[in-house]
């Protein structure tokens, strides 16, 4: 995805409302509008082959995310489960909800479907946000028993394609549906930043 210029980060909510960025959603603005695309903030490699993310990269995904979650119903306080390896997705998909006001539930990788079960069902969890295909099965799988989950996240694409479930969406459609949201309200990004703060929940552990 290629980063673009949101010329909306220019009235800056954040820096004018809380100079201290107490939350890490604000301190990743203030990085972007600070080091732009000149600065890597994180690496990835994939296929044998490092991939760089900038900042302002960085955001555009946050941002991005964010605001497809609150198209899909994504509301301050919701419970957001994230079960993973350390792919650029974790850290995006878990930005974006503390942006929006959400808390997340960092699930490892190993977990079996009766302890997703339980996690997500303890918490209340209203979205998952799920590596791969192994995950998504394990979801499908106890689908029934976790009714509240409205939406499994996936963000690593491959073994996935024949899937035909409306209840699975990849990560980069959600990042799509940004653009809906927008025409509908507006680019309200760093308004939601602006109003969670450092006395927020942001993880449930």
């Amino acid at each position: 995805m290629t980063a673009q210029t949101d010329h909306s980060m220019n009235n800056d909510p954040i820096g004018s409302l809380t100079p201290d960025a107490d939350t890490l959603p604000k301190n990743l603005v203030k990085s972007a509008q600070r080091f732009g695309n000149t600065q890597i903030a994180m690496r990835k490699k994939r296929y044998g082959i490092w991939q760089e993310y900038t900042w302002q990269n960085s955001l555009q995904h946050v941002q991005d995310f964010c605001m497809g979650m609150v198209s899909m119903g994504l509301a301050r306080g919701d419970k957001v489960t994230i079960v993973g390896d350390n792919d650029p997705e974790y850290y995006w998909g878990e930005l974006a909800v503390q942006a929006a006001g959400g808390v997340t539930i960092g699930v490892f990788t190993d977990a079996t479907p009766r302890e997703l079960t339980y996690l997500i069902t303890d918490s209340e969890a209203r979205f998952v946000i799920a590596q791969d295909q192994e995950q998504c099965d394990k979801l499908l799988e106890i689908r029934q028993e976790i009714p509240n989950v409205k939406r499994v996240i996936y963000w690593d694409e491959k073994s996935l394609f024949g899937y035909d479930d409306q209840w699975l969406i990849s990560f980069s459609a959600v990042e799509k549906q940004c653009n809906e949201h927008r025409q509908k309200q507006g680019d309200t990004f760093l308004d939601l930043v602006a109003q969670v703060t450092g006395d927020d929940v942001a993880i449930l552990s």
